[in-house]
């Protein structure tokens, strides 16, 4: 039997100037599954050229007899190097190699596609009749820096760096017009999918919201310039000079000027453009970090529980940067079967880029549009039939499941600094340091963004009267969920005493003591030993009765939890950034939030409403069920 020789597909370039080097590289390949594939995702892409070609009839005015040649060129070539694959090279590998039923029903279709494919004749036709070059468009119509550099001074010029994100940050020119984009389903042949050609999915490509508001923009250029490093990645760019043409002929626009330029970044800066590195890549980060979002959310399917929540998280400056320039991508955790397998994460970001486009729309167009969250409503209702109802559910299950699953989602250790601590033998710990320990071994199995941001960690000492035998345990939490009295009004404070008072065990409740061995009376101490970055404090409203307790709680602006705290290193001080508020009663209520945002301003925000807003000493809302506060250092 032949050896098979594993050939590396992710090399294989989408076309080829020399149909020979394809035919070589594939000649060594001896796997008829992995053959076919190939030739599965080729007759895809062949097939979406002939939908602009014939289905969607481009007109020459509109596309360019150039971008035509192009077409016709790229077809033939695909249709070349899968009449290799399936009606040369698969019959020869099929002699010493036996198909399952799947891979010869596979077989028996290409070819069946391939004999009665009659586009073909169409496209030697065309190629008979016009002297088009063998070379790709983008490598025979290329631009110098010298007019690169003019044409950005301009603005007339879209520049598309078509690197991943990594190395665009490294180094890249630095233009007001410059978008990087580099989809990941572009650059490899190894997967059976066809990479999405439509121009949503390129905006999804970018590395950040702003560029991909950039790319948006794309037909109010004149030129459209993709540059690379060097001429080796020009293999790469069919998809992606596929995906701008099908733009154009699908919206009837002209397409503009198409070029390519290999860029060295030193010869850049001698003809006076500016570089951009690191560093300024750190800057522009920061400075859009300071753009706040205020968006109204449709209340579709009595999802106001799920408004109420994204406007609180919007905030959180470091989770809205995450989703905004999809930095969690890399981090997705697909192999755990608790989590959404990425998916929550996903909607979520696609959620909130939407609602930071809608917001430059509505400031550039002066006009109030809405956004919804009926897609992520669905996603979590997917892996929670809770969410999946159009009953009104609970905002602050829905926080706790929103975090959690987000949690699941990120790979474990993802840019998290894991503290480390040593525990020496037959050494005494006092509390502080087993509450270390306990959280350095949690953060070993768990960490990641969400723990970092979120999660706290909390001791609870039980204490034998008898003997004073002490035992420490400690817990995890995302959010403290506080009692409320049954007056008409307290303070926040009064919730916290009550949450971490010292409780007494007696009679039938009492502990049994290990040294003792019976049930002694016992005093049990609850304190914080983790504060989190981001706490989120539920004022528990509703009873298991069914009831609603209406007491009004005031709460400061900033909350010191000195107090309630195990040791005394850092600060201990929280300042509010949103409040989730519930009126009406268990049967029929409605979620509204109060959020504050850039400026030194508080919103009421109430579905699709907002409405500015004067905080005082102490923020008045009777009806306020969740408090958010961000750690001050």
């Amino acid at each position: 039997m032949q050896r098979t020789v594993a050939v590396d597909l992710g090399e294989a370039p989408y076309f080829s100037d020399d149909l020979n080097a394809f035919m070589i590289q594939y000649s060594q390949c001896a796997d008829p599954v992995q053959i076919l594939q190939v030739s599965s995702t080729v007759l895809t892409y062949y097939n979406e050229l002939t939908k602009f070609l014939f289905l969607d009839k481009p007109q020459e005015e509109v596309v360019g007899k150039l971008y035509l040649d192009e077409l016709y060129r790229a077809a033939h070539d695909y249709y070349q190097k899968m009449y290799y694959l399936v009606l040369v090279r698969s019959p020869k590998v099929m002699q010493s190699m036996t198909l399952d039923k799947n891979a010869l029903r596979l077989y028996t279709s290409l070819r069946e596609t391939l004999i009665q494919d009659i586009s073909i004749l169409r496209i030697r036709k065309y190629l008979a009749a016009n002297a088009v070059p063998t070379k790709s468009f983008l490598e025979t119509h290329q631009v110098s820096l010298p007019k690169l550099h003019m044409w950005t001074k301009a603005g007339t010029a879209l520049v598309v760096d078509y690197r991943s994100p990594q190395k665009f940050q490294n180094g890249h020119i630095q233009v007001p017009t410059v978008v990087n984009v580099y989809p990941s389903g572009y650059t490899t042949l190894d997967e059976p999918s066809f990479p999405d050609l439509r121009f949503e999915n390129l905006l999804k490509g970018c590395a950040s919201t702003e560029h991909s508001l950039l790319l948006e923009r794309i037909a109010q250029f004149e030129h459209i310039v993709v540059i690379v490093p060097d001429a080796s990645y020009y293999h790469q760019l069919l998809p992606l000079f596929l995906t701008l043409i099908g733009y154009f002929i699908l919206n009837g626009i002209p397409v503009p000027d198409i070029r390519s330029c290999v860029v060295d970044l030193n010869q850049w800066a001698t003809i006076g453009g500016r570089v951009a590195g690191p560093e300024s890549a750190s800057k522009k980060t920061t400075q859009f970090q300071g753009d706040s979002i205020l968006v109204g959310l449709e209340n579709e399917h009595n999802s106001c529980y799920i408004n109420c929540v994204i406007q609180c998280l919007l905030p959180i400056r470091s989770l809205t940067m995450m989703l905004l320039t999809n930095s969690y991508l890399n981090n997705i955790d697909y192999s755990n079967p608790v989590g959404s397998k990425g998916k929550a994460i996903t909607t979520l970001a696609s959620l909130i880029q939407t609602m930071y486009r809608t917001k430059e729309n509505n400031r550039l167009y002066n006009q109030q549009q809405a956004c919804s969250c009926l897609k992520l409503k669905r996603c979590c209702g997917e892996v929670n039939p809770m969410f999946n109802s159009d009953q009104e559910e609970d905002s602050h299950e829905f926080l706790e499941f929103l975090i959690n699953t987000l949690h699941e989602d990120l790979r474990r250790g993802s840019n998290v600094i894991i503290p480390q601590y040593t525990n020496p033998a037959n050494q005494v710990l006092t509390q502080d340091e087993k509450a270390r320990l306990a959280w350095a071994a949690y953060m070993q199995k768990e960490a990641n963004f969400m723990v970092d941001t979120f999660q706290g960690q909390t001791i609870s000492s039980l204490q034998c009267r008898v003997c004073n035998y002490t035992s420490d345990s400690f817990q995890v939490f995302s959010t403290l969920s506080l009692t409320l009295p049954l007056g008409a009004s307290c303070n926040i404070y009064d919730c916290l005493n009550q949450y971490f008072r010292p409780e007494e065990l007696t009679g039938e409740n009492g502990w049994e003591c290990p040294t003792c061995k019976v049930k002694r009376p016992a005093v049990k101490n609850s304190q914080l030993t983790r504060l989190p970055k981001v706490l989120v404090c539920q004022l528990n409203r509703f009873s298991s009765y069914s009831t609603k307790n209406n007491c009004f709680v005031k709460y400061p602006y900033e909350l010191d939890l000195g107090r309630y705290r195990l040791d005394v290193e850092g600060s201990a001080r929280f300042r509010l950034f949103g409040v989730v508020c519930h009126t009406g009663n268990l049967d029929k209520g409605h979620y509204s939030s109060y959020v504050f945002k850039s400026g030194s301003q508080w919103w009421h925000i109430d579905d699709t409403v907002s409405r500015p807003l004067h905080f005082a000493t102490e923020f008045i809302s009777p009806d306020a069920y969740m408090l958010f506060f961000e750690r001050v250092n």
